[in-house]
């Protein structure tokens, strides 16, 4: 049997992918992108809230990568995240 948090990270997990390619070649800000997946509020939560995107962005990466696809953070620091084909990325 599935435990609760299990079923929270596997949702997060997949309105993660889908809201990623849903806005496929636009730039979002991190929080943005938190809010609409579900993730915990930073404001109330900063450091779980932040672990939290970090770990379901590593997951989703790897199931993308199949795909020739990851989520990549803006190279100027922004946090700031968009959808691209691992070519592109190289």
């Amino acid at each position: 049997m599935t435990t609760a948090p299990a079923l929270q990270q596997d949702n997060r997990d997949y309105r993660l992918r889908v809201y990623m390619r849903a806005n496929s070649g636009s730039w979002i800000a991190r929080g943005n992108i938190m809010h609409a997946c579900g993730f915990d509020n930073p404001k109330a939560q900063p450091v779980g809230a932040y672990v939290q995107f970090q770990n379901s962005l590593i997951r989703v990466n790897q199931q993308l990568k199949a795909e020739g696809l990851k989520i990549a953070r803006s190279e100027d620091g922004a946090e700031i995240y968009s959808l691209i084909s691992i070519v592109e990325a190289e």
